[in-house]
C-alpha cells in the first residue's frame, strides 16, 4: 500500500533538506509517477522482503534481538535509501520528451 511511498519521500526530503517536503502529497506523487518503473518496484520488493527476513530472524533471540534488529534495521534503511535515491536522481536527470501535438 502505502509503503511504496516511503522511499519516494525520503528521497524528497534528502534533495530538498527540509522535513515537511516529504509531507507534500501532490510533489511526491509527480515523483512517484516519474520513477515508477519496473526496477522501482523491484527494489521496493527486495527491500520489504528484506527487512521482513531481518524481523523474522531476529525474532527468535531473546534479549539481544531488539538491539540487533534496531542496527540491522538501520543499515538496510542506510544502503536502500542510497539505491533509491540513485533511482530516482537518475530518474529526474532523464529529459522529458516533448509534448505532442
Amino acid at each position: 500500500g502505502l509503503c511504496g511511498f516511503y522511499p519516494v519521500a525520503f528521497a524528497r526530503f534528502a534533495a530538498s533538506g527540509r522535513v515537511w517536503a516529504a509531507f507534500e502529497p501532490a510533489t511526491i506523487w509527480r515523483d512517484l509517477r516519474k520513477v515508477l518503473r519496473a526496477d522501482y518496484i523491484q527494489a521496493c520488493t527486495i527491500f520489504y522482503g528484506m527487512y521482513l527476513c531481518v524481523h523474522v530472524a531476529t525474532s527468535w533471540i531473546p534479549y539481544g534481538g531488539l538491539p540487533i534488529l534496531s542496527v540491522l534495521i538501520f543499515y538496510l534503511f542506510l544502503v536502500f535509501a542510497r539505491v533509491f535515491g540513485t533511482m530516482i536522481g537518475r530518474a529526474h536527470a532523464q529529459p522529458t520528451p516533448p509534448a505532442q501535438n
